[in-house]
């Protein structure tokens, strides 16, 4: 197993770098909006707006729905995107060419962003991975998983009596990767696709049957006193240092049978 080996037949289907920030009331107004689009034309056409809506309760509090204003801005093949509101941005794509370029762009986004409007720091960064992998033959029970996923992943399998047929499972799993970063690694066996084809459109058309999903969320928090410096080079290494514990967790959930007879054969 090589750790950075790039497999022809990856089971990505949906990779995205999400950096938020305190609110930033300029990056709310349309005059944002129309600098970004003249700005970011020649990589993301396709500009269009969308709404949030974020609920907030608290102890004493009335249930309140607020409604937050996006930009989104989507290549012409609508495989990856952008979208920007007051208190994040977030990279999109359904099509990853290798944490190389999926980097480089996110470094273009921030720059221009920064640009823009000088946001006085960062409260979370967080890269998403989202696998859905496909057995080459097929999935008649669960047991069968065993031979393409961890057995780890599937402790369930030990504790199955003959009375009763498990339908599927589901789990989540919290790391702690460092002082400050952590991972929240999800995982299930579900039936026809975890991605959807809107507003991006997938890597390839979604397949009906069953597939185990690898739902990978690697973060970084800053220190409770000490807000992150938004700047491109800032947000690069802390997405290098995430970027490590995806690939390594995602390695370790699969077998080499998987790799050989799955991954590493052609589409």
């Amino acid at each position: 197993m090589l750790i950075d080996e790039i497999y022809p037949n990856a089971p990505l289907e949906y990779a995205a770098c999400e950096v938020r920030y305190p609110y930033s009331p300029r990056l709310a107004k349309d005059e944002a909006w129309d600098h970004l689009t003249h700005v970011m034309r020649a990589r993301f056409p396709l500009p269009q707006k969308e709404e949030r809506r974020q609920m907030t309760i608290g102890p004493g509090v009335p249930m309140n729905l607020a409604t937050e204003h996006l930009y989104r801005l989507v290549n012409k093949k609508r495989t990856e995107s952008l979208l920007v509101g007051p208190t994040s941005l977030t990279v999109e794509t359904t099509h990853y060419d290798g944490y190389q370029s999926f980097r480089a762009l996110i470094i273009d986004v921030v720059n221009v962003i920064a640009e823009y409007e000088p946001i006085v720091g960062i409260d979370r960064v967080g890269l998403r991975y989202i696998d859905e992998i496909r057995a080459p033959e097929p999935i008649t029970g669960l047991g069968d998983w065993s031979a393409y996923i961890n057995r780890s992943l599937l402790t369930f399998l030990d504790l199955l009596l003959d009375d009763y047929t498990p339908k599927g499972i589901t789990g989540v799993i919290d790391f702690v990767t460092g002082e400050r970063t952590g991972v929240a690694m999800r995982y299930a066996t579900l039936e026809g696709a975890a991605v959807g084809d809107q507003p991006l459109r997938r890597r390839r058309k979604a397949a009906d049957g069953p597939f185990f999903l690898l739902d990978i969320d690697s973060f970084w928090t800053p220190t409770p006193d000490e807000l992150g410096e938004f700047a491109a080079d800032d947000v690069a290494l802390i997405c290098d240092d995430l970027h490590t514990p995806v690939r390594t967790m995602f390695e370790r959930a699969i077998t080499d049978r998987l790799r050989d007879d799955v991954l590493r054969k052609g589409n």
